[in-house]
């Protein structure tokens, strides 16, 4: 119910084979694979309000659960492209740290899959979340502090669904 309720924000259409690099001396440098990306809705992608969000890929499936206490762009960044030289590419690139290297592996592997990033803003998780017969409903008296059940949903979610996510253990 709470995957259902969240908002298609960026849609991943699928990899092509161009390598870029990433921050040239940063720890997450790449080789990335270059992905046709689109945001599709950019009100969604630029709200400065905490927000649980997810990743699933054309099947369906929850391949991620996250958070950002301010706003998905802050995720899922446009970051400047760089060739295997610390050569700027002039463009910019999606990029998120945990998804992304798994993406660019199942394109390596042959599969071309596709993805949806779709996202619930706090206070709309809580609502969500008081019309729920389930434990976890507890957390819609967190109208106050809405971006607690946003924290806990997160955990929640990376422990009863982290054998299919994913996510790193924090």
């Amino acid at each position: 119910m709470i995957v259902a309720a969240s908002k298609p924000v960026i849609q991943i259409n699928g990899f092509t084979n161009n390598e870029w690099y990433r921050k040239p001396k940063g720890s997450r440098k790449g080789p990335w694979l270059q992905a046709e990306v689109e945001v599709l809705d950019q009100n969604l992608w630029n709200k400065r309000v905490p927000c649980l969000y997810f990743l699933a890929n054309s099947k369906g499936e929850l391949k991620y659960v996250g958070i950002s206490v301010n706003r998905i762009k802050d995720r899922w960044r446009s970051s400047p492209a760089y060739d295997a030289a610390d050569n700027p590419l002039q463009r910019n690139e999606m990029f998120h740290s945990q998804c992304w290297p798994h993406m660019c592996n199942l394109k390596k592997s042959g599969v071309d899959e596709k993805y949806v990033v779709s996202v619930i803003h706090d206070s709309e998780l809580v609502h969500v979340l008081g019309g729920l017969d389930h434990e976890v409903s507890a957390l819609s008296a967190m109208r106050s502090d809405p971006d607690i059940a946003v924290i806990a949903m997160e955990v929640w979610f990376i422990k009863h669904l982290g054998h299919q996510l994913w996510n790193q253990r924090k």
